[in-house]
């Protein structure tokens, strides 16, 4: 009876022994099945579990990677959860700390409890004595290394195996990875006393170990993109922390990321822009920047612009905004070359607008693109009433046709040197202009793309070259006539059978003669004199009433016909003049008198004082000055020729009368009417100021 018991409980240890071994079998057949789908589903999804890793790196253990239900990278986000938060709890405190070490004790222990059915267990399980003596291998081990009972500890397998002896004195359970042709194993050594024996159980953990260094490889990887980029990368958290400083944004700041780690963000900004820059960074939380541009202080007090885009790292609510990453592009040197361009665009634009000679861009089609204001004084128009119109509007009809003609030239490359175009104002009147031009090409050195041309107004120019041809003509005609009479009387009185009184007559005629031909040399010497600035004034006191009886005389001395009456006050003060020049001014004044009026007329001269002044005036009864022509009376070379007297001499009288009054502090202006005659008036200052 008693063997019978006995055999019966070997036998139920036996089935026992192979339960537990069957069992402990499939558990770990399950545990390596669901291990590498896992490890399969976590390459899938390294991109995600970087993202996450680079923050639980940077110490926010509160980040949450976003999880999707019944997919892949869900199971592996809420994985990655999962192990974050375990990471927190174990670092919460010193209580979780040794509470885990304590469940990793225990995970330790139930895996060298698996070592205890060798032949089942999948992984390697073997068993040493302390000089590397194998004294049992399982059949997973053999499988895997079938000389490893041969060469012992020599084998890779056992690498450095006294060193894990004399660690496993001091701790009674050692843990760790050896790498074999190309495989890596975890490797579990334990002290049996029992069996004064080491039991070795190892897991193949390759698959691992490659997920590990492939996200070891991307973190590298990004962490390499992220500091060595080119751009400036930033990152900071909910608080404005600057989390993250790569070495772009170093060189940028002046500044090493060490230096501004955990430091509010607005130590980067000028203080002029601080509050602004700010202000628009908390008011896009949340949000990205597409382009923002924002100025960056330099440790050295230096300001950098920066065009910043930037991107909103969140929470898995998909609310709760964890960080953000901004990548900048300096731009200063472009906004200094802008800010250059600007102001030599400015600056031509004002050289082109402000020019004072007339300057126009047309295109191929001969429609007015540019029109600066010289332009459009030139014109009359404005630049907005042109623009788009075709060049044709700007010249008269008569010469519209001879213009274009020159201008078609332009379209083919050719340009002006000089080419002389009559221009159109609005008011009807020509203006003469000299006009050079350049022809802009296309970027192939062939299309003409635009002509621009600058003109210079030669109007008045061409005038005084018509007014100097005809000065020169009436010069000659009116110096000619004086010098034919002087000459032709003086030849005749010298001659024989001459009567004394037609000898005196002949004498008076030359001396008349002269007398005409001295005024016209003194108008234009005194006329040439304030040209050139070379008009010199001796004042002194001048009696008014005198100097009018001497030109009186002389007017009379050369035969005048017309009758002089002059009225004078007997208080009227003597005025601060040249009285050579008064002189002339009653001179040419009476004399233009004599001209224009009728034999036997009156011609008045009149004076009074008014408010620090002498009015003098001189009236004739001639036929008048239209309103018209009174604004011709004192210009160089106008005659009028209306009327029953016909202009005669240069028509330089009342310009140099004008001028010498003028230069003497005094005014000149004249009052006519058509029919009832003119009355010139000119003043000048009483000596001292007093009326």
């Amino acid at each position: 009876m008693s063997q019978l018991l006995g055999n019966q409980a070997d036998q139920f240890q036996q089935t026992n022994t192979i339960v537990v071994f069957t069992l402990a079998g499939l558990f770990a057949a399950y545990l390596i099945v669901n291990y590498i789908i896992v490890q399969r589903r976590v390459l899938k999804a390294i991109a995600t579990l970087h993202a996450g890793t680079a923050v639980i790196g940077s110490g926010n253990l509160d980040f949450r990677i976003e999880e999707k239900r019944d997919d892949e990278i869900g199971e592996l986000s809420r994985a990655f959860n999962q192990m974050t938060a375990d990471l927190k709890t174990v670092t919460a405190s010193k209580e979780d700390l040794e509470r885990e070490i304590a469940e990793r004790k225990k995970a330790e222990e139930e895996i060298a409890h698996l070592a205890t059915f060798p032949e089942l267990n999948p992984a390697l399980v073997m068993e040493l004595d302390a000089t590397g003596n194998i004294k049992y291998l399982n059949t997973s081990a053999k499988t895997r290394f079938p000389d490893l009972s041969k060469q012992g500890k020599r084998h890779p397998f056992l690498a450095d195996w006294e060193s894990v002896v004399n660690k496993l004195k001091m701790v009674p359970l050692l843990n760790r990875d050896i790498k074999v042709d190309g495989f890596w194993f975890l490797q579990t050594v334990s002290y049996v006393p029992s069996e004064q024996s080491y039991r070795l159980y190892g897991r193949d953990i390759t698959e691992r170990k490659q997920v590990e260094e492939a996200l070891r490889e991307t973190r590298d990887y990004l962490d390499n993109l992220f500091n060595y980029a080119n751009a400036p990368i930033i990152v900071w958290n909910s608080k404005f922390e600057i989390t993250r400083f790569n070495h772009a944004f170093e060189r940028l700041t002046g500044r090493n990321a060490s230096e501004v780690i955990g430091r509010e963000l607005d130590i980067l900004f000028p203080s002029e822009s601080r509050e602004h820059s700010l202000a628009h960074i908390r008011a896009a939380v949340g949000e990205r920047w597409e382009v923002v541009e924002i100025p960056i202080l330099r440790k050295d007090g230096t300001v950098r612009t920066v065009l910043w885009n930037s991107a909103t790292l969140f929470a898995p609510d998909g609310k709760a905004v964890v960080a953000t990453i901004a990548q900048g592009q300096d731009i200063t040197e472009r906004k200094q070359v802008e800010e250059a361009l600007r102001e030599t665009r400015d600056y031509l634009d004002n050289l082109f607008n402000y020019a004072n000679a007339p300057i126009i861009v047309w295109n191929p089609n001969f429609e007015i693109t540019r029109f600066n204001h010289a332009f459009e004084r030139l014109t009359g128009h404005m630049s907005d009433e042109v623009l788009g119109k075709k060049l044709n509007i700007l010249f008269p009809d008569d010469s519209s046709e001879a213009s274009m003609e020159l201008i078609r030239k332009t379209a083919v490359g050719e340009r002006w040197d000089v080419v002389e175009i009559p221009i159109l104002h609005r008011n009807g009147t020509v203006h003469i202009l000299l006009w050079n031009s350049a022809t802009l090409y296309a970027p192939d050195g062939r299309t003409v793309v635009a002509t621009v041309a600058q003109g210079q107004d030669i109007t008045d120019r061409k005038k005084a070259e018509q007014m100097k041809d005809e000065f020169i003509s009436l010069v000659s005609h009116e110096l000619r006539t004086p010098m034919t009479v002087i000459t032709g009387s003086l030849k005749t009185a010298m001659s024989q059978g001459i009567s004394p009184d037609d000898k005196q007559v002949l004498l008076q005629n030359a001396v008349e003669s002269a007398g005409l031909l001295s005024a016209i040399l003194e108008n234009m010497l005194e006329l040439s004199r304030h040209q050139t600035g070379r008009l010199l004034l001796h004042k002194e006191l001048v009696n008014i009433l005198n100097i009018t009886g001497i030109v009186i005389d002389r007017l009379k001395a050369r035969g005048t016909r017309q009758k002089f009456l002059t009225g004078f006050p007997d208080d009227l003060p003597p005025v601060g003049a040249d009285p050579g020049r008064v002189e002339r001014i009653l001179y040419n004044l009476l004399e233009n008198a004599t001209k224009y009026s009728p034999e036997e007329s009156e011609i008045k001269v009149f004076a009074r004082s008014d408010k620090g002044f002498v009015v003098i005036s001189v009236a004739d009864q001639g036929d008048g000055v239209s309103p018209d022509d009174q604004g011709r009376l004192f210009k160089l070379f106008e005659r009028l020729e209306k009327g029953a007297h016909p202009a005669q001499g240069l028509g330089l009288g009342l310009v140099v009368c004008q001028r010498l009054v003028e230069a003497q502090g005094g005014q000149i202006w004249v009052e006519s009417e058509l029919g009832k005659g003119s009355t010139f008036y000119f003043t000048l200052p009483i000596s001292g100021g007093k009326a």
